[in-house]
């Protein structure tokens, strides 16, 4: 993942647009900010007046658009349109401007009221501060969690941002990520790089978390109860290949009610 980052300071946590203003900032805990030999025009005023405590969760680096020319964005339902809420350090914080990034697994915050050369700020949160997040999108709402072998012993997937769509006494979560691959065009002249949008569905019904790859391997992970959910899945016309994740859970809820 060759993408550009520039990271942010200690205490503010001010990320640092060097090309734009060739300055130095030195920053002094929460409260002060010392600017030496700088330039600074209306832009700069507002950043400072943006990262006020208020919005102490800006902590990360710099995050540029590597996608720009692709065909398809890695970026979760940009096109749609969204709200967002972020847990940063045990804190909430509402009505945010974020995105989740499926390729590089990262959830970018924008300054959208303020603009750089034609350029929106935009800065990747550090994800061990930033705990949990949630889309809000205009019929529905995704709840993302951090989650790693280090946050619980138990968890054997790789580490990063998972949607936790049901979590009770069984689990179902899903990765959303993109692959990269290469287009190549006329005569091989020049390729584009693209991303293709490929989630990883799992649930947890109590001997820790399964892809779910085909029908015969869903049922299977309920055990003893493997018949009964057979019966449901016909019962109901639910193909699991096909299934959303309003079906996914509906199974999953009929398994806890199950004597």
């Amino acid at each position: 993942m060759n993408v550009h980052r520039q990271c942010t300071l200690s205490g503010m946590k001010l990320f640092l647009f060097a090309a734009f203003i060739g300055c130095s900032l030195f920053m002094k805990g929460q409260a002060g900010i010392q600017l030496v030999n700088a330039e600074g025009g209306e832009w700069l005023q507002q950043y400072f007046e943006k990262t006020a405590p208020p919005l102490g969760f800006v902590s990360g680096c710099e995050y540029y658009p590597y996608y720009f020319r692709a065909r398809t964005s890695p970026i979760l339902r940009g096109e749609e349109i969204r709200t967002a809420i972020l847990t940063f350090q045990g804190r909430m914080y509402n009505n945010l401007v974020l995105q989740y990034d499926t390729y590089t697994d990262e959830v970018v915050y924008s300054y959208d009221t303020i603009s750089v050369g034609n350029k929106i700020p935009m800065v990747s949160l550090n994800k061990y501060d930033a705990s949990s997040f949630d889309l809000c999108f205009d019929k529905d709402t995704l709840h993302f969690r951090y989650l790693s072998n280090d946050t619980d012993p138990a968890f054997s997937l790789p580490g990063g941002y998972y949607e936790v769509v049901h979590d009770s006494k069984t689990q179902f979560i899903i990765r959303h990520r993109s692959d990269k691959y290469t287009i190549l065009e006329s005569n091989n002249a020049y390729a584009i790089d693209d991303y293709l949008y490929d989630p990883i569905e799992y649930i947890n019904t109590g001997a820790g978390f399964q892809r779910i790859t085909s029908r015969k391997q869903f049922i299977k992970s309920f055990g003893s109860a493997s018949a009964q959910i057979s019966r449901f899945l016909r019962t109901n016309r639910i193909r699991i290949k096909e299934a959303d994740k309003g079906q996914v859970t509906r199974v999953l809820k009929y398994y806890e009610q199950l004597d």
